[in-house]
């Protein structure tokens, strides 16, 4: 929760703004500033929260870490159980197109059978003039 509060952009706006008006208000304070210029208690307080955020921040990429592998085991189990699965459709894809491929070796066979040659080269040129023609 800290973590996810604390590494976001909104948090480093935060901070950029919170340190600038520290330094704007001390300098406009002039001589009667609390911490003026170079600013050492500002640095005190800035130290703090580093020294107290950097465990806490390398604790939740270590917990990030984790999930991620965990994630990552996960997704090859899966894609481990599907993959069988996909290769006996592939294979089933596979048996159909030969069967399709045969079956139209046969019905031309048949229909060459059928056809007296001149009707068949007749239909075999309209076919091949209407493959050149059709748009692309």
């Amino acid at each position: 929760m800290i973590t996810g509060a604390i590494g976001t952009m909104y948090a480093v706006y935060f901070f950029a703004a919170f340190m600038a008006a520290w330094m704007l208000f001390q300098v406009a304070s002039g001589k009667a500033a609390f911490d003026p210029y170079p600013f050492a208690f500002l640095l005190f307080p800035g130290n703090i929260v580093q020294l107290l955020l950097i465990p806490l921040i390398m604790v939740g990429q270590n917990l990030q870490g984790r999930h991620a592998e965990v994630r990552a085991d996960e997704e090859y189990r899966t894609v481990g159980k599907t993959f069988p699965d996909l290769e006996s459709t592939m294979a089933h894809l596979d048996a159909q197109d030969r069967e399709l491929l045969r079956q139209s070796h046969l019905l031309t066979a048949l229909v060459e059978g059928l056809l007296p040659p001149e009707a068949r080269d007749l239909i075999l040129a309209e076919v091949q003039g209407g493959e050149s023609s059709a748009p692309a």
